[in-house]
């Protein structure tokens, strides 16, 4: 584990890994406040994932193309990265009833996200390689695992305990699902872009 830390190029991507990996929680803990609370459709979440997962599959494939388009990963993960950020930050804006609109979004944030699918582990495996760290990739990707978890765990329970606490307040409940739905995974996601076009770009 030291002589992975003591490579800066890991230690940044690893943060990279870890703030994408809190902005994908986020939408995935609050889907369901957000249909319900927001949307006001709470029987149409089982589409609208369908919707998300089906854009999830076709921008796996076209972050992929187009990565070998432009010969490019690094720079392929930052366009997915800044397509999702303008897509998602839309469902800031959306009310009542605004279910065909919501639809829409969950298509093209799932092809967004396909990026990460298509890149993210791609681009860590060529880190390995190109640092001579195959003997230590079991722990490296046991790392991202153990990211993930932690992403995950992190939002539920704080995200969760906010809602909790505004349950006798519905309207600034509402306002806090809505920004930390929509708003909050852009913030994390546009520092995570800054980060990789700023250390990886060449």
């Amino acid at each position: 584990l030291k002589k992975i830390l003591q490579k800066p190029i890991l230690r940044k991507y690893f943060i990279i890994f870890l703030l994408n990996s809190i902005s994908s929680s986020i939408p995935a803990v609050l889907i369901l406040f957000f249909v319900e609370n927001v949307i006001n459709a709470k029987h149409l979440v089982g589409m609208f994932l369908l919707l998300y997962f089906f854009g999830l599959l076709l921008g796996v494939m076209l972050w992929t193309k187009l990565s070998k388009i432009l010969n490019d990963k690094i720079k392929t993960f930052i366009i997915s990265i800044t397509f999702t950020v303008f897509i998602f930050g839309w469902c800031y804006f959306l009310g009542e009833g605004d279910i065909f609109l919501y639809g829409v979004i969950c298509i093209l944030s799932g092809i967004g996200f396909g990026g990460d699918f298509a890149l993210s582990y791609s681009i860590l495996t060529d880190l390995i390689q190109k640092h001579k760290l195959q003997n230590n990739e079991t722990t490296i990707f046991g790392i991202t695992n153990f990211i993930i978890k932690i992403s995950l765990t992190l939002a539920s329970s704080a995200l969760i305990y906010f809602i909790g606490a505004l349950e006798n307040d519905p309207y600034n409940k509402k306002q806090f699902i809505s920004f930390s739905y929509a708003l909050l995974p852009i913030i994390f996601r546009s520092y995570a872009a800054l980060i990789l076009y700023k250390n990886f770009k060449k």
